[in-house]
């Protein structure tokens, strides 16, 4: 059985067992997953003009894929500030390819954001499949593709190779804001396009 630190809410839990389930099948597209719709609160919810609104927890998770889709427009951008902006002074964020943690925003934006608009100016993510959303973060498979004609780091030269690799990341919210972020892809498979 897998063990979760105590901070991890039970949502982020989920998230993290069905991308746990996603990357299983990572070998071709992803078989379609059952996902339960949100449970509202038990009792009376008020009303407006005879309408019921939305539970709170769903009006949350529309406000985390908003803010998911406003981040990939950032990073289509291609403007390292406008994407930092998305991150807390403190966040941490993880990177298959950098294979460590970037600590605080700025370190963020210099090694993880910067290194891909760096060798990749074109590059464009786009979703791959609906998100996992909720109040306290969203998980979502991705799609990277471009031209890699700037470099990864002084030992991995961008030659103009066309790069097209898929991946998951997963973001954890605090304040309107990305606390923590992991990107999970098959750093041999990128290599292998790069040809390093």
């Amino acid at each position: 059985m897998i063990g979760f630190p105590d901070p991890w809410p039970e949502s982020m839990r989920l998230q993290l067992l069905l991308l746990c389930l996603l990357l299983s099948s990572c070998g071709g597209e992803p078989e379609p997953v059952a996902v339960a719709p949100a449970t509202p609160a038990a009792g009376p919810q008020p009303s407006t003009a005879g309408v019921a609104p939305a539970p709170a927890t769903v009006v949350a998770a529309g406000e985390s894929r908003r803010l998911l889709d406003a981040y990939l427009d950032a990073w289509n951008s291609h403007d390292a500030a406008k994407a930092a902006a998305f991150l807390a002074d403190d966040a941490v964020v993880f990177d298959a390819l950098l294979g460590g943690i970037a600590q605080g925003r700025t370190e963020a934006r210099e090694k993880v954001i910067g290194m891909y608009l760096r060798a990749m100016p074109d590059g464009r993510w786009a979703l791959r499949n609906e998100p996992v959303v909720s109040a306290d973060g969203f998980s979502y498979e991705w799609t990277l593709t471009g031209v890699n004609t700037g470099d990864w780091a002084s030992y991995m030269r961008g030659k103009g190779q066309k790069i097209d690799f898929k991946g998951i990341s997963i973001v954890r919210l605090r304040d309107g804001k990305i606390a923590y972020q992991a990107n999970y892809f098959d750093t041999q498979a990128l290599g292998q396009q790069a040809g390093w």
